[in-house]
């Protein structure tokens, strides 16, 4: 018979080798990206128990949407997205299949769409199967009120008007994701009370903003880091350079550009090492 001893002392080698493993061989990860995973950890928990922003879109083959007649009726999904973006597409099936399960339930799904021409967006969604509303957001204004810095964005509001999830990252398994978080949602809806369209804007009204939410400002480029800015394509998808587009992300690539020291590099270098930072397809696929 083995002795326990032994036995103990083989799972402990192996312990120390895989320990050995991943802290020598394999690659730590970079600070930049555990301080955007930190980032997007704190703005989906700041967000969870907040008031959603009320909003009114027009929506993809006609009629609109409005927030205020939605909240406390519905348990409301909204999940904000862009054609161009990959890991909206990879979410795009797990998502409609849980839709689709609770389809004549009391979730309403709401895709909004991040400022793209509308024959692009009709087209992404012939070829996903998205028989959900869509909403164009064509200044990114709702968007921006909802604090939205990358795509895809999932923001869940249950029966009391209040955000119970702001996911930052696609939705790999709805299951464990969504499924828990909506089951309350349905119930309470279901059994009361509900909050009612006055009190949801009167909440809304009296919510406090961010504590540390800056007042907008521009950074001041130099001449070459300006000339950079008006010929590099924004990475939020639309067809503005950084310099003319108003999204988060333009912003924090120009603020990045009037602090970070470009002297003896390319302006391809330069660009290349800001779309690593700022461009979401690629840091998730560096993460995989």
């Amino acid at each position: 018979m083995t002795s326990p001893w032994l036995f103990r002392g083989v799972v402990a080698g192996i312990a120390v080798i895989i320990g050995v493993f991943h802290g020598v061989l394999k690659e730590p990860p970079q600070r930049a990206e555990v301080a955007k995973l930190s980032a997007a950890v704190l703005r989906a928990t700041r967000w969870q128990g907040r008031y959603p922003a009320d909003f009114s879109a027009h929506l993809l083959g006609g009629g609109e949407f409005h927030m205020a007649d939605a909240v406390g009726q519905h348990v409301l999904l909204l999940n904000f997205f862009a054609t161009w973006c990959q890991p909206c597409r990879a979410e795009m099936p797990e998502l409609l299949r849980f839709i689709h399960a609770h389809r004549g339930e009391a979730l309403t799904a709401i895709f909004v769409d991040a400022a793209e021409p509308e024959a692009d967006v009709r087209r992404f969604a012939g070829q996903l199967g998205i028989d959900e509303p869509i909403a164009f957001d064509p200044e990114k204004t709702i968007g921006n009120q909802f604090g939205v810095e990358s795509y895809p964005t999932t923001v869940l509001v249950g029966a009391d008007g209040k955000i119970a999830l702001y996911e930052t990252s696609p939705i790999v398994n709805a299951d464990i994701e969504l499924e828990p978080l909506y089951r309350i949602a349905r119930d309470r809806l279901a059994k009361g009370p509900r909050i009612t369209r006055d009190k949801y804007l009167a909440a809304l009204a009296a919510q406090r903003p961010f504590d540390d939410q800056p007042a907008a400002k521009s950074p001041k480029l130099g001449e070459h880091q300006r000339k950079l800015a008006a010929a590099m394509p924004c990475p939020c998808g639309c067809e503005k350079k950084v310099l003319s587009c108003g999204c988060q992300t333009a912003e924090k690539i120009q603020e990045k550009l009037a602090s970070m020291p470009i002297a003896g590099k390319s302006d391809e270098e330069v660009v290349a090492a800001l779309n690593r930072e700022f461009c979401v397809g690629a840091s998730l696929a560096r993460s995989q």
